[in-house]
């Protein structure tokens, strides 16, 4: 049987983890509560009518599903005056701090940068009809407007929680490709999803070439916009991954309407497309959000920080990250000192102790920092590795880690 496709199930998923990250007031747990059981019995009556069951969704779909079924929401975070500060969940031990992290605060009203959008259009317009070998000017004229975001951030001592989401988007995207290594694999992408995005505009009566490709901050696949001039097709900044097959998957799905949609999943299923996400959403400035639906991260830290570190670790900002990735289970960023968690390990599937030993290896990383070998960055040395193995259930845990990159 042919995958079953339920449009919408994703989005209602990722709307429902937020909004469970946080605490909730009365009223919204209840609509809540109504809005999942209602979209679990519209999948349950496509599935049912087309003869079919949860595993004949499509794997992304299919992980929405799990995750929404097995909700218990007559336990998730309340609105609650006395309730915990970060760093300190119910029940931690005498002698831990409590309260945001140093320099970190409660979310605020979110601050935008006037026209910031704008700069990146204008710059998306000029990589668009740059040329390869300009990669090192357009880096120059990209990092001139990203280190003024940055003043601006640091002069006036804004935290991630006050920029709006747009916001962090837009700084991300300035800040990546202002290293001229990126803005190097941007024009290739460039080059090669035009040569797709061409070949399958011959004959269009729509869309006529040439096309231009906006790789950009922005929700769903594709969007696509007739010009006087050609056609101007906006795409996902990740996708600067892709290689000329999937650009031609692509463009086939978007100009010619052909089923290639599975191949675009896939390939944004991918360990790149996925690593590229987690590398743009630290640079935006990571918001703490350290409650999961059924795992805690301050939790995971205070216990880990107990065991391994005699309670002298500093706490990091932490987080799960807005994606559900499939290989990339941790992340360090040392910059922001972040640890950032794959939501992917926030279901009841998951035992506690494979939480606390990826938390372990990322606070591991921020222990021992990088080593410069041959002019390359290695983080994990003999040290690292030799204090990992201090971990009691280590291969536990990365029999579970393995088991969940197997899955499709």
């Amino acid at each position: 049987m042919k995958s079953i496709r339920i449009q919408g199930l994703v989005g209602v998923a990722n709307r429902v983890r937020r909004e469970l990250s946080g605490p909730l007031s009365p009223d919204r747990l209840v609509e809540l509560r109504r809005d999942v059981a209602a979209t679990l019995g519209v999948v349950d009556r496509v599935l049912q009518d087309n003869h079919g069951s949860a595993r004949h969704l499509p794997t992304p779909s299919r992980r929405a599903y799990h995750f929404l079924s097995q909700l218990d929401l007559d336990q998730p975070p309340v609105d609650d005056p006395a309730r915990s500060a970060p760093g300190c969940p119910p029940g931690c031990p005498p002698g831990y701090p409590t309260g945001y992290p140093t320099g970190h605060t409660p979310a605020a009203p979110s601050y935008r940068f006037p026209g910031l959008f704008r700069r990146v259009d204008v710059f998306l317009h000029a990589l668009a009809e740059a040329r390869p070998l300009q990669a090192g000017a357009m880096s120059e004229q990209i990092a001139h407007i990203s280190k003024q975001v940055e003043q601006g951030i640091r002069k006036q001592r804004i935290e991630p929680e006050q920029l709006s989401g747009e916001t962090r988007a837009a700084r991300a995207w300035l800040a990546f490709f202002a290293d001229e290594g990126n803005a190097a694999d941007y024009l290739a992408a460039v080059h090669r999803g035009s040569a797709s995005f061409t070949a399958a505009l011959r004959g269009n009566r729509r869309f006529r070439a040439p096309p231009r490709l906006h790789f950009r901050p922005m929700k769903g696949i594709y969007r696509m916009r007739g010009l006087a001039t050609g056609v101007l097709v906006s795409l996902p900044t990740a996708m600067i991954t892709f290689d000329r097959l999937r650009f031609d998957a692509l463009a086939q799905l978007a100009i010619r309407r052909r089923p290639q949609r599975q191949i675009i999943v896939d390939a944004m299923l991918d360990e790149p497309y996925q690593d590229m996400l987690a590398e743009l959403e630290s640079l935006g400035g990571v918001v703490e959000q350290a409650a999961g639906s059924h795992h805690d991260l301050a939790a995971s830290f205070n216990r880990v920080n107990i065991a391994y570190f005699a309670r002298q670790m500093p706490r990091p900002r932490l987080t799960w990250n807005a994606i559900l990735t499939r290989r990339k289970f941790g992340h360090y960023d040392l910059v922001h000192d972040t640890v950032m968690l794959s939501r992917s390990l926030d279901q009841p599937a998951v035992p506690q102790y494979v939480i606390d030993f990826v938390m372990y290896h990322e606070l591991l990383h921020k222990k021992h920092g990088s080593t410069w070998r041959n002019n390359r960055a290695m983080a994990h040395t003999s040290a690292f590795r030799r204090e990992e193995q201090l971990f009691p259930r280590l291969k536990d845990a990365e029999a579970v880690l393995q088991n969940l990159a197997r899955q499709r």
